[in-house]
């Protein structure tokens, strides 16, 4: 279960550059480790998510980092579009 808190906090972070950024892009490297590592830690929480989905009496506690997972789910699905990439130049 700490696989779904590691992809709560990288959207977290996410969601807390963007804010500080105001919109502007991202230097690029910074801006896709970013992304990668949203979609890195979203596939490693999709597994124990998964895998709580199976049990067919899950604790509160497993309910409740079920519901963190499809929350943190929603909030990525908004931040990954709004991480701007600033243009390198070649």
């Amino acid at each position: 279960m700490r696989n779904i808190m590691h992809f709560r906090d990288a959207v977290s972070e996410a969601e807390e550059k963007n804010k500080a950024l105001g919109g502007k892009p991202m230097p690029h490297e910074d801006a896709l480790a970013l992304k990668n590592k949203i979609r890195l830690t979203s596939v490693l929480a999709l597994k124990v998510y998964l895998d709580l989905l199976a049990l067919k009496k899950p604790s509160v506690e497993q309910a409740n980092h079920m519901e963190i997972y499809e929350d943190t789910m929603e909030k990525a699905k908004k931040v990954l579009p709004a991480i701007k990439v600033a243009k390198t130049a070649h």
